[in-house]
């Protein structure tokens, strides 16, 4: 029979009801987020091909939950599905400044997403949106 020292016992006593069902502390209460897909046009109705279109809550906080900022990569055809990082799963409802610029890396063949005027790719950006809750489906057009 395997004997094990007496503080090592206490300690595992001790120590084991901080993991369990409590597990880590909670994380912020996010706001309910609602599928968000989209297509972006230039002005003159042609679509964007490549890039990434980017939303910005006008305001964090909703009461007692947190909207957090979104994106979503834009396909060959101008459309997108916008989510948290590495995920397409939508946004919280609220007001977006909304940005569109070319991707960093990985762009598409034959994007013009580099043809997007610098007016909608910064933190300057003219472009807003609203999301509603429920599902949302936006044409957003940089002009």
């Amino acid at each position: 029979m395997k004997r094990y020292p007496l503080a090592a016992v206490l300690a595992l006593a001790v120590l084991a009801p901080g993991c369990g069902e409590n597990g880590p502390p909670r994380g912020p209460n996010v706001a309910t987020i609602y599928p968000t897909t989209g297509v972006v046009k230039f002005a003159d109705g042609t679509p964007v091909r490549g890039g990434v279109v980017t939303f910005i809550p006008l305001q964090v906080e909703d009461g007692s939950k947190i909207r957090f900022e979104g994106a979503g990569l834009i396909d060959a055809n101008g459309r997108f599905e916008a989510g948290s990082p590495g995920k397409k799963d939508g946004l919280a409802a609220g007001e977006y400044k909304v940005r569109v610029g070319p991707r960093e890396m990985g762009e598409l063949q034959n994007s013009n997403a580099g043809s997007v005027p610098k007016t909608f790719q910064g933190n300057d950006s003219p472009i807003r949106v609203t999301i509603k809750a429920e599902p949302n489906d936006l044409t957003i057009v940089l002009k």
